[in-house]
């Protein structure tokens, strides 16, 4: 009789544990349980010793397989997938130095002094202010020059390589205008226009942000339009070295 018992539960174990679904966690632990359902991304179920209890959730990407209680599996340790170009590609923030001052170096040659200051917003662009204050009155016509500018930068660096600009100019030139009157002949005289324009260059920046650019650009005044004159066009350009903070 006592064998017969011991035999009965024996089996009784047996079917037990064949009647339990076991799901393996890839840390090692097992759980005996009932599964209701495998998504993409979870598992849903019961544990085997509380079927009538709360529907417990875990991640798929937890387990390493179930074994059902019909001796089925399902293994979830699938290998790598290839890395795609694309997906190899990591977004990142570039942190750089937004800050740039420079002087203009072709200016200082031919007698004035030009100094720029650019704040750059992103990688790809920027906005600056340059001034331009002639030292040798007898060179230049041009009294001064105030100019803000956006740029786009089409460089791989930020804010560095071939770029294109558009500008306005504040502009003060002593002028050889035509008039009209009773002399009927040209006239020095003092203008102060605005000029909207054009430009383009390149930029090229060191590791230690130091500066070299080219660039050039033309515009033309919009106002003492009623003057027959030889300021209606006027240009910006440049040789500058400078450095990025």
């Amino acid at each position: 009789m006592k064998k017969f018992i011991i035999v009965l539960y024996l089996l009784l174990c047996s079917v037990l544990g064949f009647a339990q679904d076991v799901l393996t966690k890839k840390n090692g632990e097992d759980i005996s349980s009932k599964v209701l359902e495998v998504t993409t991304t979870e598992i849903k179920y019961k544990k085997f010793d509380n079927p009538n209890g709360p529907t417990f959730t875990i991640l798929k990407s937890e387990v390493l397989l179930i074994r059902y209680e019909n001796g089925t599996k399902d293994v979830f340790n699938e290998p790598q997938k290839p890395v795609t170009q694309s997906q190899a590609v990591v977004e990142r923030t570039v942190s750089f130095k937004k800050n740039e001052i420079k002087g203009n170096v072709l200016a200082l040659i031919l007698g004035s002094i030009a100094v720029t200051y650019e704040r750059i917003l992103n990688e790809e662009s920027a906005v600056g202010f340059a001034l331009t204050v002639p030292v040798d009155d007898y060179v230049f016509d041009i009294n001064y020059t105030a100019t803000a500018y956006y740029r786009y930068y089409f460089g791989e660096k930020p804010a560095a390589g071939f770029f294109g600009e558009a500008f306005g100019m504040l502009n003060s030139v002593d002028d050889y205008v035509y008039e009209d009157n009773f002399s009927s002949g040209y006239e020095r005289k003092n203008l102060t226009d605005f000029a909207i324009g054009v430009g383009l260059g390149g930029k090229w920046v060191t590791k230690k942000g130091l500066i070299l650019e080219l660039n050039i650009g033309v515009g033309r005044n919009l106002f003492n339009n009623q003057f027959e004159r030889d300021y209606t066009i006027i240009g910006r350009g440049g040789v500058s070295i400078g450095y990025r903070f």
